[in-house]
């Protein structure tokens, strides 16, 4: 049977009320996804009463650390998604959409918004917006940190589909927008999609911010490297797979030419196949979750991110980026970077490309120390917390005003 629980959070302090639905409890931050809603959150508790519901697949995990969340909300319901059939969703349905069911979240949900006054509400994501009941009368904001139909139309292309075609979700996903008061993305790149695809929905940008790492600093490189990096949260399928490919396919033509290599594999998740994977090729380290992403960075010669498919913001690469790292990665892994970011990067695709490119940025330091200075400089110019914080909540005033001018 499906788990489910409550939490008292801050209390209701009269302000304006937010129901704000996601996938997964913000706090701790394993995932950029993560970081930006616990960034966001813990800056907007003191302005208004954000009622937390989380549909969550990792239910123990998030309910050991509900209390973390509890100083930035008002309320919190954690419920255990059981998706049907367990096994794999079925050809009609997306992937995603399948992944996140739960009838007591759907009942719980319905009562909510209908005892309660509420002024608006936030959904991380237009899979979880099919939970609303089809007669609400609030207004509907619409988080898109990735544009899910993008995804889905990669993994198709490469044989990974699982689920509906990616015209079915693309078409499901149009259907939310269109009733979206307001649809938000993270990046202007997704945001353009939004407006080319379907241009009759009002949208709004809403960056993460860039700051929560102390200090972007420029590092000296002298001499051969030896010491690279990859950073992630491994149950996100890109970054799975991109962790996949550096581990069977890339890292070993890179070990082959730089023999005293050692790379460093950080982050939240590794699944039992990578970790046999890593633990049976050579100088690879398993460095597994850390408080801080930092050290590993500052210790690193070249960070490398190989992922194939992806929308949002990557926010590995802008950790690595503040950490003045030298980058070697593909196309997709500065997709939704501000412009001029392609400069501080090596950009490579192919396993070969790859590899090449990152034994040449070891063996000259007078490059990575460009790479270092130049990503250095981008990031000092991106958004602050502070100012994210502010685009949501002028976005949640714009959409609630929605409300006496004739909503969607």
């Amino acid at each position: 049977m499906a788990r489910s629980s409550s939490f008292a959070g801050q209390g209701l302090l009269g302000r304006m009320r937010i129901v704000y639905i996601t996938n997964q409890l913000p706090f701790p931050p394993y995932s950029g996804g993560q970081l930006r809603e616990a960034r966001l959150l813990s800056l907007v508790a003191d302005a208004v009463d954000v009622e937390l519901f989380v549909l969550t697949n990792r239910y123990d995990r998030d309910f050991a650390h509900a209390q973390l969340t509890l100083p930035h909300c008002a309320n919190l319901w954690l419920f255990e998604s059981v998706p049907t059939p367990p096994e794999r969703p079925p050809d009609d349905v997306p992937e995603r959409v399948w992944g996140y069911r739960s009838a007591a979240f759907d009942e719980r949900l319905r009562q909510h918004l209908r005892d309660t006054e509420v002024d608006l509400i936030h959904v991380e994501g237009y899979f979880l917006a099919g939970h609303l009941p089809p007669d609400r009368r609030v207004p509907l904001l619409v988080v898109e940190e990735n544009i899910e139909y993008l995804l889905d139309r990669e993994h198709e292309a490469a044989g990974q589909r699982r689920g509906a075609s990616w015209q079915a979700s693309r078409a499901l996903e149009h259907e939310v927008w269109s009733v979206a008061t307001l649809v938000a993305c993270v990046s202007a790149q997704d945001a353009a999609v939004v407006l080319r695809d379907a241009p009759d929905v009002e949208v709004a940008l809403m960056p993460n911010g860039f700051d929560h790492l102390t200090g972007a600093e420029f590092k000296t490189h002298t001499g051969v490297g030896s010491r690279v990096v990859f950073v992630g949260n491994y149950s996100w399928a890109p970054t799975r797979h991109g962790a996949s490919e550096l581990i069977t396919r890339i890292w070993p033509k890179i070990s082959q030419v730089v023999p005293n290599a050692r790379l460093a594999l950080v982050g939240a998740d590794l699944p039992p196949d990578l970790a046999a994977a890593a633990a049976a090729a050579e100088r690879i380290d398993i460095v597994g979750e850390v408080d801080s992403v930092l050290p590993a960075l500052a210790d690193a010669d070249v960070f490398v991110c190989p992922i194939q498919t992806g929308s949002g913001v990557k926010v590995k690469v802008i950790e690595a980026m503040h950490a003045g790292c030298p980058i070697v990665c593909t196309d997709p892994a500065i997709r939704g970077l501000p412009d001029g970011v392609d400069s501080a990067v090596v950009l490579a695709d192919g396993h070969q490309e790859i590899a090449d490119a990152v034994v040449r940025l070891l063996h000259d330091p007078a490059r990575r120390n460009q790479l270092s200075r130049r990503a250095v400089d981008l990031i000092r110019g991106l958004p602050t917390w502070d100012e994210a914080a502010k685009m949501l909540l002028d976005g949640w005033q714009r959409a609630a005003f929605a409300r006496g001018e004739g909503q969607r």
